[in-house]
């Protein structure tokens, strides 16, 4: 017998010792004894036997270990490959498999990983989301193994995400207009990595009936077309990419704005302007009404008398306001208009003027001049005087008055408006003295006049003479 390799010649030169040997190799053995023969003899033999067979030797060859073909690595799980392949039906004498394998993508540094009797192989204990390639080679029980199949490589899946994120923190809800709530909150967790929140809301005060109604993947959310004052409440979930769902955020509530108040006040009526001093005039008026409520007021006011160039100086929230820092003496008019919450805007009230007073005057009048008393009876004496003059207007004179030679102990007696008086009721043969002071509006007061003194006249002589005696 010769073996070259893997290919089995047996050459005789009697063909009838050939046929007992290719049955026993189709039996599934690789060798076997040549009775009464020997390495020379098989050797001088050969060249004859292939003569015999003329030239011809297919008919006799065995078929050699098969390389396996259509090698096909599948994944199964995150940890293990299967591996299917096929071999021709006619082999004869394949008693396993032999398997190896590289990792990493590209990878060629092979080595053997286990042995299979049959067309399949698992591969176990493997590393998630990693790239294997595979070959395998045929064997006999002589230990003669063939070429190696085709390469096939395979991914493990991804590892199986069990773990939820954590719940979403400090979720807020704020009303940002009559349709709309902005919420925010803190970033969940995860050990892979959060793809996504969902929102849920339910509406109603104390309501608990949540319901989804949006997922994001930022940790903010601006919920739209809502109803006006509504209130509304949210909670909030993370979630990751194999689906687990975290436990709920905090809940949130708010409630939207009131729907947008397009309706003006009505008008201010009964403006009343009145100057208080020189420098201030006071402004009363009769309230707007409005639809939800007024919130205020806006004052405008223009001067000169005749004036239309209105500018506001003010706002109140009350139906009244003083106007300070005027200039005296000057007219100036008033207009009023409401407002609401809204910005919505009345029409002006009525207009009102008025004038501040005049200056304050600090100026006193002149002395009276030319104070002359004189005597009319013995119980009266009349006094005159010229007038005085004051920046404004002298509005009277206050006459003072001692008694008695000498005097000096002056008192206010009267006053008048005209520059002469009588000062009756006096007692007879008597001496007084007097002088005489201006006074303005304003109350000041001017210097006393000269002072000028008369003598009450002796009282009347009603007692007759006694008669005559002795005629």
């Amino acid at each position: 017998m010769i073996i070259f390799n893997s290919r089995l010649i047996l050459r005789f030169q009697p063909l009838f010792f050939v046929l007992p040997f290719i049955l026993v190799f189709q039996a599934g053995l690789f060798a076997a004894p040549i009775p009464d023969s020997s390495p020379a003899l098989a050797t001088a033999n050969t060249d004859s036997a292939t003569a015999e067979l003329g030239g011809n030797m297919s008919a006799f060859e065995l078929p050699p270990t098969s390389t396996p073909w259509g090698l096909k690595a599948t994944p199964n799980s995150s940890s293990q490959i299967r591996l299917s392949w096929f071999t021709s039906p006619a082999t004869l004498g394949v008693t396993g498999y032999r398997v190896e394998r590289c990792s990493g993508s590209g990878c060629t540094s092979y080595s053997q990983i286990g042995t299979a009797a049959a067309t399949g192989y698992t591969d176990s204990g493997l590393s998630a989301s990693t790239s294997y390639t595979y070959r395998v080679r045929a064997n006999n029980a002589a230990g003669d193994v063939s070429a190696y199949s085709n390469t096939s490589g395979a991914t493990t899946l991804a590892s199986v995400d069990n773990s939820a994120p954590g719940a979403p923190q400090s979720l807020a809800a704020a009303a940002s207009s009559s349709t709309q709530i902005a919420l925010t909150w803190k970033s969940s967790s995860d050990n892979v990595a959060v793809t996504g929140y969902r929102i849920e809301r339910c509406s109603g005060s104390g309501c608990s009936s949540f319901s989804q109604i949006a997922t994001t993947t930022s940790t903010s959310y601006a919920n739209s077309g809502l109803t006006a004052s509504t209130s509304y409440t949210y909670r909030v979930r993370a979630k990751d990419a194999a689906g687990n769902v975290s436990t709920y955020s905090n809940t949130s509530r708010a409630t939207t704005h009131a729907a947008a108040d397009t309706s003006a006040p009505s008008a201010p009526q009964s403006l009343a302007a009145a100057a208080s001093s020189t420098t201030q005039i006071a402004l009363t008026w009769k309230s707007s009404s409005d639809n939800v409520s007024v919130t205020g007021y806006r004052v405008e006011r223009c001067s000169g008398s005749g004036c239309s160039s209105f500018s506001q100086i003010a706002t109140t929230t009350s139906t009244s306001y003083v106007n300070s820092g005027l200039s005296a003496s000057t007219s100036y008019t008033y207009r009023v208009r409401a407002n609401d919450a809204a910005g919505n805007l009345s029409g002006f009230s009525n207009t009102s003027a008025a004038t501040t007073h005049a200056s304050a005057d600090t100026t006193a009048p002149s002395a009276p001049t030319t104070l002359a008393a004189a005597a009319s009876s013995s119980t009266q004496i009349a006094l005159a005087w010229k007038s005085s003059s004051d920046n404004v207007a002298v509005t009277g004179y206050r006459v003072e008055r001692c008694s008695g030679s000498g005097c000096s102990s002056f008192s206010q007696i009267a006053s008048t408006t005209s520059t002469s008086y009588t000062n009756s009721g006096l007692t007879a043969s008597t001496s007084y003295t007097y002088r005489v002071r201006a006074n303005d509006a304003a109350g000041n007061l001017s210097g006393f006049s000269n002072t000028s003194a008369a003598t009450t006249h002796a009282a009347a002589d009603t007692s007759a003479p006694s008669a005559p005696q002795s005629l």
